[in-house]
């Protein structure tokens, strides 16, 4: 599917964004409630960009009908989607769940990456894109989400790891996030997980 149209696109290094609805398609959601989950995630996903200073317009982005993906323009930090945007998304989905019925629950699984990243007349291209699917697709990942019953479930590359979280800048704590082996297609490494509000009627190890 091609990007929304936007003044920049990426042509090289960048920050990259991946975010997936964990159970869009399960028993009760009809269409309507698809567009109100739909709606609810852009509106939080946008808010909490902008909270951490990231205008969603100035990114390159692509609906993924559950999900979206998004390439950060090269001068924001990447911090900034480790903390504050992580924080930020975790508030609104707390609030948004506390009143929300069973079938307007919303969890999200959040992939974050940097790498080298393109776009040709279908969207966006490049190895770190594909890794940046790997992430949040990946087997282990959706395993551990689904145990727990987390809402927001952070996955980071082994770079974001050891690049951003491990030096602990800021807010950022490294010991909220945990080592996960990854496996998945042809991708194989590591990968740093932080889950948010796990569901008291779950089994809480991973």
């Amino acid at each position: 599917m091609a990007g929304r149209q936007t003044m920049w696109k990426p042509e090289g290094r960048c920050g990259l964004l991946a975010v997936d609805v964990v159970g869009f398609g399960r028993p009760h959601t009809n269409m309507q409630v698809q567009i109100y989950l739909r709606d609810r995630l852009y509106e939080f996903i946008v808010g909490a960009l902008r909270r951490s200073g990231v205008e969603f317009s100035r990114c390159y982005s692509e609906d993924r009908g559950d999900g979206l993906v998004a390439a950060i323009p090269p001068e924001i930090p990447t911090d900034r989607m480790i903390h504050p945007f992580a924080d930020y998304l975790r508030a609104a989905l707390r609030l948004h769940n506390q009143v929300s019925n069973e079938v307007g629950l919303l969890r999200l699984r959040v992939s974050v990456h940097s790498g080298e990243a393109w776009t040709d007349t279908h969207g966006l291209v490049g190895d770190s894109v594909i890794d940046l699917f790997r992430l949040l697709d990946a087997p282990a990942f959706k395993q551990v989400v689904d145990h727990t019953g987390a809402y927001l479930a952070l996955i980071t590359s082994d770079g974001i790891y050891d690049q951003v979280i491990r030096h602990a800048p800021g807010l950022i704590d490294p010991d909220d996030y945990a080592h996960l082996a990854i496996e998945n297609k042809n991708f194989s490494g590591a990968g740093w997980i932080r889950l948010v509000g796990r569901d008291p009627s779950v089994g809480r190890s991973a």
